[in-house]
């Protein structure tokens, strides 16, 4: 799985110059990553080779699929019945979405298929009936989502210091670590949000 940011990073925002915190810092990375992909409902790979996966359509017309970085290498097939033979849907009848891999104005993966005129995506119960072919990722992993895992990973970092979530006591009473993702990284990872999850 991807780690969205390093160690060096890590140690550098925590002053950490010595290598025995490295076991540690590179835990609270990838437990910070993980909650990102957790959060948002799908992971900040950048893609390599093209792969194959199924899906269920969504209608005759379109189909939600996973994060698509490009279109290179691109293959939709569908199949009448689960034992069926795949075939291959023209490639000028495909429409990917966002249009232009364009989302607020932002590089964005597509995420869904929509076919033209002639063309339908079969549709019988829940079979997976349709198999893309794709690079399936990001071309890079976004800014954002750098960051939040860096702030992530420093409050893991720090926080064996607050024993039982107390972090001290003031003239207004105590300090406690609040649950969950830290609040500026929540805000990050806003736009990044997929509905339906992972």
């Amino acid at each position: 799985m991807a780690e969205y940011t390093t160690a060096k990073i890590v140690k550098q925002a925590l002053g950490i110059t010595s290598p025995t915190q490295d076991g540690n810092v590179g835990l609270a990375i990838a437990a910070a990553s993980r909650l990102i992909d957790k959060h948002c409902g799908r992971p900040f790979t950048v893609a390599a080779t093209a792969t194959s996966r199924t899906y269920c359509a969504d209608s005759a017309v379109l189909c939600t699929v996973d994060d698509i970085a490009n279109s290179t290498g691109l293959v939709v097939e569908t199949r009448g019945s689960i034992t069926a033979p795949w075939v291959a849907v023209t490639a000028s009848a495909i429409q990917l979405e966002p249009l232009n891999g364009l989302r607020n104005g932002l590089a964005w993966p597509y995420t869904a298929i929509r076919l033209g005129t002639g063309s339908v995506f079969p549709i019988l119960g829940k079979d997976a009936l349709v198999r893309v072919t794709a690079s399936f990722g990001w071309t890079a992993v976004p800014d954002e989502i750098q960051q939040a895992c860096l702030i992530q990973a420093i409050r893991l970092m720090k926080r064996p210091e607050s024993a039982m979530g107390v972090m001290g006591i003031t003239d207004v009473g105590v300090l406690t670590v609040s649950r969950g993702l830290d609040t500026d990284v929540s805000i990050l990872l806003e736009d990044y949000v997929r509905v339906g999850g992972l």
